[in-house]
């Protein structure tokens, strides 16, 4: 280490470190499965924006089953896989 760099430590009280730690895994683990897949997880704009529909019709969709969404451990974030909407709509499911 230069001798000029700066160190710098912070404390994380236990459980928030060990609740981040399982998110870090779980995008490592989602981040190989898209390398190993080739697939990509599409936010719920991004799925709105391709299909041209509005976030009502996607929600719809999403709470039918229609659209598969998949989230990381401890957020509320949701994603499609695009190879999945794509099935959908070559199947005429969209």
């Amino acid at each position: 280490m230069d001798k000029k760099e700066i160190q710098t430590m912070v404390l994380v009280p236990a459980s928030e470190w060990e609740e981040t730690r399982k998110q870090i895994a779980q995008l490592v683990e989602m981040q190989k499965e898209n390398a190993a897949s080739k697939d990509e997880y599409m936010p719920p704009k991004d799925v709105c924006a391709m299909l041209k529909i509005g976030r009502a019709t996607f929600e719809r969709h999403k709470n039918s089953g229609t659209i598969p969404v998949y989230s990381i451990a401890g957020t509320k974030r949701k994603y499609a896989k695009k190879s999945e909407i794509l099935r959908l709509l070559h199947e005429g499911k969209l």
